[in-house]
């Protein structure tokens, strides 16, 4: 069985399809701005908002189309931090998408994590929310 991941963040809405092994078998980035609305004005527009499902209603297919059944909705700052956040919650759940924002604190801890299980690495998360995996033994 294929499990995949939706990572709905600030600049991007990313999907990874991994295998039973856990083996990374696809993986796909959509540059979608949710930060540009809610660090600007604090929600997000409508506009922006449908954007987002249907973004979410195509990973959806193709994850059906795949037969993948175990997909787990992850959401970052940008969802975290909206006024309206819970109106998004409740659209997506009206399309069959169950959507769990994570606090700044789980978000940390997993970099973390991350971190700890890459030999010789460094997470950077910076104010853009651009999260980079560097080697800490070569320069930069």
């Amino acid at each position: 069985m294929n499990y995949a991941i939706v990572d709905i963040g600030s600049n991007a809405i990313k999907y990874k399809i991994f295998n039973q092994n856990l083996e990374l078998v696809e993986y796909y980035r959509h540059p979608l701005r949710l930060g540009r609305d809610v660090f600007s004005k604090g929600y997000l527009e409508e506009k922006t908002i449908q954007d987002l499902l249907t973004l979410l209603l195509k990973y959806k297919e193709i994850f059906e189309k795949n037969n993948i059944e175990d997909v787990h909705y992850i959401a970052t700052s940008a969802l975290r931090d909206t006024e309206n956040s819970q109106d998004i919650v409740n659209v997506l759940k009206d399309n069959d998408i169950d959507l769990k924002i994570i606090s700044g604190d789980v978000e940390a801890s997993l970099l973390s994590e991350f971190n700890e299980t890459k030999i010789n690495s460094a997470v950077i998360d910076t104010v853009s929310y651009t999260h980079l995996t560097l080697p800490t033994n070569r320069e930069v």
